[in-house]
């Protein structure tokens, strides 16, 4: 295993690069869910 990530270095970076996005997409989608229900909330009170 410590042969793979010492020999394959630019993998490792290349997978913790790609789960980091993820992670940061997965929060933004999450993010504007619930900003459009409280905008939708928003409006039916409104009203």
């Amino acid at each position: 295993m410590y042969d793979f990530l010492t020999q394959n270095s630019l993998y490792v970076v290349l997978i913790i690069a790609v789960i980091c996005w993820t992670g940061i997409f997965l929060y933004l989608l999450r993010l504007d869910r619930k900003l459009s229900a409280l905008e939708h909330r928003g409006k039916e009170i409104r009203q």
